[in-house]
């Protein structure tokens, strides 16, 4: 209904007026949007160290180096060729699609045999408080927050009253498929307090699943002889 680009500067800016639309514009660029990459290439960082080292805590210093560098190398994709960046992008989504997957089968197979499904009883007696359930909703939100992406480029988009809600459409069910299969193959194969204290939730649980697997093997062979 907005056809103009820019996404909430635009709604702000038709809602409310300029000077909002102008305040949340500043705001988003030095404070939001830089905070955004940073968490983002911080959790890479997490992720692509704790797989190197799952028996000691990666040192935070370590970490910000793998996550300037991500910062680094984002940037430079993306100041080469907007051809290169989209190429990137979608081989990145579709090695996220790909892990996943993967994660979400290893849950499955995990409940078939039976396996530490007792982690997926809720058990727990404890009434959460209103600021349990406030972070609870703000994480959703961070989930699902990418909706306005292509809202900022609305006038660029080829037949956009179509193709801009048919993107939301099927964007926002298969995130919150994705992201409920994967959270109960986490809960598959590892305890609460496994997920609470590790900080690549994705690798501990694929550790977990691929040991599983192994040792399952390993008394299946052991039986038969």
């Amino acid at each position: 209904m907005i056809p103009s680009s820019g996404a909430e500067y635009s709604y702000f800016m038709v809602a409310f007026g300029p000077f909002p639309a102008y305040m949340f514009s500043w705001v988003s660029t030095i404070i939001i949007k830089p905070s955004q990459l940073a968490i983002i290439c911080l959790s890479f960082a997490e992720y692509v160290v704790e797989a190197f080292a799952y028996e000691c805590s990666p040192s935070n210093t370590l970490l910000k180096i793998v996550g300037m560098t991500t910062v680094a190398v984002v940037t430079l994709v993306n100041c080469l060729s907007v051809r290169l960046a989209t190429t990137v992008q979608n081989v990145f989504c579709f090695c996220k699609l790909l892990a996943i997957f993967i994660i979400i089968a290893g849950g499955i197979y995990q409940m078939i045999i039976g396996e530490r499904t007792e982690f997926l009883k809720d058990e727990s007696t404890e009434i959460p408080s209103v600021g349990r359930l406030a972070t609870a909703f703000y994480s959703g939100l961070w989930a699902y927050d990418g909706w306005n992406n292509l809202n900022y480029v609305t006038e660029e988009i080829i037949n956009p009253k179509r193709n801009l809600p048919l993107s939301i459409i099927i964007a926002i069910p298969m995130v919150t498929v994705c992201y409920l299969l994967v959270n109960i193959s986490y809960l598959a194969v590892m305890s609460p307090s496994e997920m609470v204290i590790s900080d690549a939730v994705a690798v501990v649980s694929n550790l977990n699943l691929f040991y599983f697997i192994y040792k399952g093997g390993l008394l299946c062979k052991f039986k038969t002889e």
